[in-house]
């Protein structure tokens, strides 16, 4: 407790109050981050900053700065020296992730994240490094130097080396030297501009003019022969109509997909390496070719003092890891400088569905629809590329596998529209389950979808090339698909077909398969559900009727007609469903293709064999005296036969549900299913009353007749 008259007064109070308000304060700013030690101090004086420097805000405690040894580091892209009003990048690099500051003594800065002003940029987020853009100063400002501090980790805030650059050496003219319009017929020097031969002639090539720096006055000397270029033009005639200069070339291999050489890419590309040379954009063109792209880079006019010859021996100078810094994209490799003579043709024909930029706003110039399907294929492509379209009326995935018309060990693109995200990518199909599609073949490189009225869009880009070809210059074999779920699942055995496309001619057409699995389908319910059932009826409801066919009885001829039919198409249908899984190359009778159907479709088969087998090989029959041998096979055969056709009836609706068939086919086989449960519940009615018929009539009465018995 405070007692003490002067620890009570108003001033006191006051003092102890603001002294708490203040001491709270810089608790919470120090709270919140030591990043402000290093973003949030005045940027005056940066020239002066020392180890000995106290920094930081008012009201905190202080820290001075440490000495740094690659906690804190400025490096920029500058090279030798700075072209005035030319851009260029200030990297500040920090271990570990820092706040930054960085203060420029002249010129202008951007890129930092949390305000500053056009001479000191901050970064307030904790960051290992951050790109600068600097815009040099006007001409004649000198050397410009670049300060950096990085806080935010403790024991304090880093002090980084200061990065000096000096600006450029302005080129004066000489009043000696003659008119660039006069032209030079006795040079007093050996020509140094257009060293043509460093770089020899290919077989056929004409030899270029050489050219004469020392007075900017051209002397062309054609040659009679490719071979017979000269080092020294003494001897040669005035050419008053030949070029100024002589265009120069270098080519970058660069990491990017074709589909993002756009004309935006270009024009930033053009800019950061005009301000990693030190030139001017008008004083270069730059042609992007597809494969593993080519920036083809053309010097063609002098900028900044530097000749076409000299800007392009600069850029072949810079390293990869440079340039892919300076350039903001990935520059695999640098070729040496060159005379440019001309630019190379595309490596393979324009077709009608060429397009040069396959963009994401690039059109689709050729598109084909298998006949009778919703399904549609529209594509683009250069000489490495296709851009692909993907449509059909489902709020599902779509897809298309590419250089087979069979499924299985096939590569697809798949895809759907998940709230308005695209997932598509490339697939290995080694069996018919989604247990067995396994991502996997070409790398897509741009993805787009719509799901609009029940009708999926979905788009890429893929190579030509890959785990699968796409031919431009002839037909390729796809097979298409679509299902009804975001995720991969079986499609419906109407969803899928087979089409011969050409994708350079925009061509298309549908190849008629042989539908193993419809004929299957067909071949094993007319077998087993339908003849298995007449033949079973047969022997049960017509062994009153005491006709004779073929000197047999009715309903004996019958039940034999009726099983050897069923017996037939149920082998022909068999050998449909082993063919299927044959064609597709796939596992027999597995949970990959059949699952619980062909299991138990096999199994029906061999015991149905069985079953024809012991019917033709029945025990004799004696209606006076019936054998222990005859009672055991009659009633093992009618069981067996019944337990054969439900089963099958049952195996038909597993046969339908694996080829996601149409709910109409599963009604009708309900309805089959209860005729034939009625005919039983009829013939157990039937039967009852026979019985009672029987057990009131003599064995020797004439109403009495074998063939009534069961």
């Amino acid at each position: 407790q405070i007692t003490h008259p002067s620890l009570l007064s108003p001033r006191f109070s006051l003092s102890l109050s603001l002294t708490m308000m203040q001491s709270f304060l810089a608790i919470l700013l120090l709270a919140g981050g030591a990043e402000a030690r290093a973003s949030s101090f005045s940027c005056s004086g940066a020239s002066s900053w020392s180890t000995s420097t106290t920094v930081g805000m008012p009201g905190i405690v202080n820290s001075n700065m440490l000495a740094q040894s690659g906690e804190c580091v400025i490096s920029t892209n500058v090279g030798a020296s700075y072209t005035a009003g030319a851009s260029y990048t200030v990297t500040v690099t920090s271990s570990p992730a820092q706040a930054q500051k960085l203060v420029a003594s002249a010129g202008s800065l951007s890129g930092g994240d949390s305000g500053g002003d056009s001479t000191c940029q901050n970064t307030y987020a904790r960051v290992t490094s951050t790109a600068f853009t600097w815009v040099a100063p006007s001409a004649g400002s000198g050397t410009v130097t670049f300060y950096s501090i990085c806080g935010g980790q403790n024991p304090g805030v880093y002090l980084a080396s200061p990065l000096a650059v000096s600006e450029a050496a302005i080129p004066t003219s000489n009043p000696s030297v003659a008119p660039t319009s006069s032209p030079i017929t006795t040079p007093t020097s050996s020509p140094t501009e257009c060293p043509i031969t460093s770089s020899p002639l290919a077989a056929g090539q004409t030899a270029m003019p050489t050219m004469t720096p020392s007075t900017g006055a051209p002397s062309a000397t054609p040659t009679a022969s490719p071979a017979a270029v000269t080092s020294s033009p003494a001897t040669a005639s005035p050419a008053t109509n030949a070029p100024s200069v002589q265009p120069w070339s270098v080519t970058l291999v660069l990491g990017i997909d074709y589909s993002q050489a756009t004309a935006a890419f270009k024009s930033d590309f053009m800019t950061r390496m005009a301000a990693d040379l030190g030139i001017a954009t008008s004083a270069f063109d730059v042609t992007f070719s597809p494969g593993s792209v080519i920036a083809l880079v053309t010097f063609t006019t002098a900028s900044n003092g530097a000749s076409p010859s000299q800007a392009a021996s600069t850029l072949s100078g810079r390293s990869a890891s440079h340039l892919s810094t300076a350039l903001q994209t990935t520059v695999s490799s640098v070729s040496s400088a060159s005379v440019f003579t001309g630019t190379p043709s595309p490596s393979s024909g324009q077709t009608a569905c060429y397009l040069a930029a396959l963009t994401g706003s690039a059109l689709y110039k050729c598109s084909y629809s298998p006949d009778g399907t919703d399904f549609e294929i529209s594509w683009s492509h250069n000489e490495t590329h296709i851009k692909l379209r993907l449509q059909a009326d489902t709020d599902g995935w779509v897809g298309l596998g590419y250089g087979t018309s069979q499924m299985v060990t096939s590569y697809a693109s798949i895809g759907w529209c998940s709230s308005g995200v695209a997932d598509v990518e490339e697939y290995h199909m080694t069996g018919k389950s989604t247990g067995s599609v396994n991502q996997g073949g070409n790398e897509l490189s741009y993805r787009a979808c719509t799901e609009i009225n029940g009708r999926t869009t979905v788009d890429f880009v893929r190579a030509l090339a890959g785990t699968t070809t796409i031919s431009t210059s002839g037909d390729t074999d796809c097979i298409w698909a679509h299902g009804s779920t975001d995720s991969l699942s079986q499609h419906a055995s109407s969803g899928r077909g087979v089409v011969k496309i050409n994708f350079g001619t925009g061509t298309g057409s549908t190849v008629e398969e042989v539908d193993y699995i419809l004929a299957h389908s067909v071949c094993m319910w007319l077998g087993m559900c339908f003849f298995f059932v007449i033949g079973i009826s047969s022997a049960r409801y017509l062994k009153a009727d005491e006709t004779q066919i073929m000197s047999k009885p009715k309903w004996l001829f019958l039940h034999i007609v009726a099983q050897c039919m069923g017996a037939f198409f149920m082998i022909v249908g068999f050998g449909l469903g082993y063919a299927s899984v044959a064609k597709d190359n796939d596992e027999h009778f597995s949970d990959n293709t059949s699952k619980s159907h062909g299991r138990l479709g096999l199994a029906l088969f061999i015991v149905s064999l069985i079953q024809i087998v012991g019917g033709m090989l029945r025990p004799h029959k004696d209606p006076d005296n019936m054998t222990t041998m005859r009672k055991i096979w009659q009633f093992g055969h009618k069981f067996t036969g019944v337990t054969i056709v439900l089963l099958a009836l049952i195996n038909v609706l597993l046969g339908l549900k694996l080829a996601d068939s149409d709910k109409t086919w599963f009604y009708l086989q309900y309805v089959w299913i209860a005729l034939w449960l009625l005919g039983e519940i009829f013939f157990l009615v039937v039967s009852c009353k026979k019985e009672d018929k029987i057990g009131s009539t003599s064995p020797n009465s004439p109403a009495y007749s074998p063939n009534e018995a069961l």
